[in-house]
């Protein structure tokens, strides 16, 4: 009688090993698949990256627009499609995609990036105040940045030009 019990016992336990087996997996593709659409995203990334370096900026806006819809809340992929549209001329939508990149980063490198290139969409659309205000916060991430310090006096110089040009002309009325 006690062979009986042995071999419900088998049984019962091959039925837990399985069912074991079984939460494994599940458990592993559960990790397997957030991993598979992140790769999916970063390698529409790297294609993106290549077609910018290409400066073929419409297929990396392209590319980068696929990588978002993998990964929606990625500071990097809001900051290159930023860059692309910037490249497109399309400062106010650039602008949106810095803005979008700079709520969700952290890491002064990236900060001091997004930064920069709000600051480069300012100034391209006339808004030198906010791009001055852009480069100062850009400098606060990455102090030696030689290309903000740049362009922050030349936004500041363009200011000051404006705004002795302006009291020229309300003397002249």
């Amino acid at each position: 009688n006690t062979s009986g019990t042995g071999i419900l016992f088998s049984v019962s336990r091959s039925f837990n090993t399985g069912e074991e087996k079984m939460r494994k997996i599940i458990t592993l593709l559960l990790l397997l698949v957030p991993s598979l659409v992140l790769a999916s995203a970063w390698s529409s990334v790297r294609k993106g990256v290549e077609k910018f370096e290409k400066e073929k900026y419409g297929e990396a806006l392209e590319s980068f627009r696929n990588a978002e819809m993998d990964d929606p809340d990625s500071p990097i992929i809001h900051y290159n499609l930023a860059s692309a549209l910037y490249k497109e001329k399309k400062y106010d939508k650039a602008l949106e995609e810095y803005n979008k990149a700079v709520e969700m980063a952290t890491g002064d490198e990236l900060l001091a990036k997004i930064y920069y290139g709000m600051g480069n969409a300012y100034f391209q659309n006339d808004s030198l105040l906010r791009a001055i205000d852009a480069y100062k916060k850009s400098l606060e991430y990455e102090p030696d940045d030689e290309d903000a310090k740049y362009n922050l006096e030349l936004a500041r110089a363009l200011v000051k030009e404006l705004a002795e040009k302006k009291k020229l002309s309300l003397i002249h009325i």
